[in-house]
């Protein structure tokens, strides 16, 4: 009895030592239609999956810890930002021009070429005559 599916190979190629064919085709087929379907709906699932995971707000990794974290420093600010507007150098600039105002306000003089105040006669005087006060006591109690 002969099965009308199969094809059986011809007498020549047997003669030969070639083998018969055993593929099937038409179940070849339907397995590399089901595995790219298969593969389209996983990378669908996949892509929705990604999607969701990036909408979702994430929760921040705090180590487990019994003490309560306390928030101990500001943020840097980046200069310049939308709060403060000015670069370093001009903060700088600026830093000196109040530090300037103070000791004016004080009778402090300032170098017109650094910004290094100078202090006054009054107040070197002053501090040399304590010192001097101050040094026969040092002098006596030794």
């Amino acid at each position: 009895m002969t099965q009308s599916s199969e094809q059986l190979p011809l007498p020549d190629a047997l003669a030969r030592g070639y083998e018969g064919d055993d593929l099937n085709v038409r179940g070849l087929l339907i397995f590399v239609i089901i595995f790219l379907i298969t593969a389209v709906v996983l990378h669908i699932l996949l892509w929705i999956l990604l999607k969701y995971y990036f909408a979702t707000p994430r929760a921040e990794d705090v180590a487990p810890s019994a003490v309560t974290l306390i928030e101990r420093f500001p943020e840097p600010q980046l200069q310049p930002s939308i709060g403060h507007n000015t670069t370093p150098q001009e903060d700088l600039a600026a830093l000196h021009q109040d530090e300037n105002r103070i000791f004016n306000a004080l009778g402090w003089q300032t170098k017109p070429d650094s910004y290094y105040p100078l202090i006054p006669d009054q107040i070197v005087t002053e501090l040399q005559q304590r010192h001097a006060a101050s040094q026969p006591a040092k002098a006596g109690a030794k």
